[in-house]
């Protein structure tokens, strides 16, 4: 039988997508968290990517935007 209760031992990955002119703020830079495939709550507005880019943490990895939602630009991990 497979064991399925490991995901439940590990931290969560965090997931850090940045999203331009989104429905919820149009014409903003925003940047939500996902804990595996949880959002957080809170988000992170700016005007700028630079601002943005600012309260990321450091040390992550852009693996890129996202191919079918355009208004993904960026994803760190």
């Amino acid at each position: 039988m497979a064991r399925t209760d490991f995901i439940m031992d590990r931290p969560a990955l965090k997931v850090y997508a940045i999203y331009y002119n989104p429905s919820d703020y149009p014409g903003k830079f925003v940047l939500r968290i996902w804990n595996n495939d949880v959002p957080e709550k809170k988000c992170i507005v700016k005007k700028t990517l630079s601002e943005i880019h600012n309260k990321l943490p450091m040390n992550l990895f852009n693996l890129g935007s996202d191919p079918v939602d355009k208004t993904i630009i960026e994803v760190w991990i």
